[in-house]
């Protein structure tokens, strides 16, 4: 089979739409060659360009029409935002328009509507380091689309999605944008749950799984700790930053997930636990199946620490936690 002709190298590098490249000399034969990827209607790109989720919308934002966002899980995954397992990540892209306006439709994107007294929206800039492609894409704001998902997710992870959205030195959102939110789509999603969800987001949480094991410790009736502070030795000089610290009682927990598998990692997370001993902390480790197989035994096991410390519970504890959903 012969070769295909190149492309103009004004469409190398980025995804273009089929008037264009028909304008650049493109023939119709050509822009149904196999070398080139046609994931939406009108709209085609070399098949050796990227894939990922920018790039999908790179690719539709050829064809989209001006005043219309991306949104929903989509717009979750531009702002990398946690989006949980049990959420489908290899659907349609999404993309909303204001209620006055027909939503879009097609292979490949699931249209939405929203009402324009809702309607929040930036752009979010991506630099591809592969290619060295710069893009803007137009994107519901942060809070817009944790209401959205408010659809699809449980209440933990609703809780964990604003907690990425406030977390940070230049967080995505603030904590009265979120209550905002919550109020102005009651009667859209489920607005209690939102309301509740809004008043459960907290700063600090670095990841969806402290999030989800800060709300276990919650439900059953734990005292609130520090998240990701300093932890201080004997003289006041830092020592560690740990994941979830009560510095009143000398108790400690960090949470474990794949990362700390490496050799290195191995390594220093056992010399900085023997410091935390050293320096009278009671220092717990967590991990993945704490919080999707069955989060009692750890929650009963930092009790007893927090207990054996001094803490003396208000109310009787609820030990019938449910797991997480990966």
């Amino acid at each position: 089979m012969r070769k295909p002709t190149p492309v103009p190298g004004s469409l190398e590098n980025a995804p273009f739409s089929t008037r264009i490249g028909q304008s650049a000399g493109v023939s119709a034969k050509r822009l149904r060659a196999p070398d080139l990827r046609a994931d939406f209607h009108g709209v085609r790109a070399l098949s050796s360009l990227p894939t990922d989720t920018f790039w999908s919308c790179y690719a539709y934002l050829q064809r989209m029409r001006a005043g219309n966002a991306f949104s929903h899980v989509t717009a979750a995954r531009l702002y990398g935002l946690p989006v949980p397992s049990y959420v489908p990540s290899d659907g349609p892209i999404d993309v909303t328009s204001p209620s006055d306006v027909t939503p879009p439709y097609g292979r490949g994107v699931r249209g939405h509507r929203l009402a324009r007294d809702r309607w929040r929206a930036r752009d979010v800039v991506h630099f591809d380091t592969e290619t060295g492609e710069l893009f803007a894409l137009p994107v519901l704001a942060p809070e817009v689309v944790w209401a959205q998902l408010s659809a699809v997710l449980d209440p933990m992870d609703l809780v964990a999605l604003g907690d990425a959205i406030v977390v940070g030195e230049t967080p995505l959102g603030d904590l009265a944008a979120l209550r905002s939110a919550a109020l102005a789509f009651a009667g859209i999603h489920s607005s209690s749950a939102l309301i509740r969800a809004g008043a459960r987001v907290r700063i600090g949480a670095r990841s969806r799984t402290e999030s989800v094991l800060r709300q276990m410790m919650e439900a059953v009736h734990l005292p609130v700790p520090q998240l990701n502070i300093p932890v201080l030795d004997r003289a006041g000089l830092e020592i560690g930053v740990a994941d979830f610290v009560w510095p009143e009682f000398r108790v400690l927990v960090e949470y474990e997930g794949d990362g700390h598998r490496s050799r290195g990692k191995f390594r220093s997370d056992i010399v900085r636990f023997e410091t935390y001993a050293d320096n009278d902390w009671s220092a717990l480790r967590s991990q993945a199946d704490d919080l999707f197989i069955d989060p009692d035994p750890f929650l009963g096991r930092l009790s007893r620490r927090l207990r054996s410390a001094g803490w003396q519970a208000r109310r009787r504890e609820s030990r019938q936690i449910a797991p997480a959903r990966r």
